[in-house]
């Protein structure tokens, strides 16, 4: 695999606000196309975009507690100080797991 996939972007997201004094954890205003949005930072690194409408989401808290297993793999085999680099061992733990064992696909 050449390219990250999503789920570990997103398992190094959670691993950066984990990770970051409060102090670099802020709010910015973002614009697309259309509407302004608030997006959660860790210094000048966005993370995460709040959502407009969460109430219309309905939480699946099997495949939560999945991905929360799958996210405890990689951080015991991930030794990264910048999230930039690339970890050949937890992209290995993404690659095994598969999209099918989560079915996020």
């Amino acid at each position: 695999m050449t390219d990250k996939a999503h789920i570990q972007k997103v398992y190094e997201k959670l691993a950066m606000v984990k990770e970051a004094t409060p102090a670099s954890i802020n709010v910015m205003l973002a614009t697309d196309q259309f509407m302004p949005s608030f997006v959660l930072m860790v210094g000048n690194v966005p993370i995460a975009e709040f959502l407009h409408e969460p109430n219309d989401l309905l939480p699946d808290f099997e495949k939560s507690e999945e991905i929360r297993e799958l996210f405890k793999s990689a951080s015991k085999v991930d030794n990264r100080e910048d999230f930039n680099e690339v970890s050949p061992a937890v992209t290995e733990v993404f690659d095994r797991a598969g999209y099918e064992s989560i079915k996020l696909v």
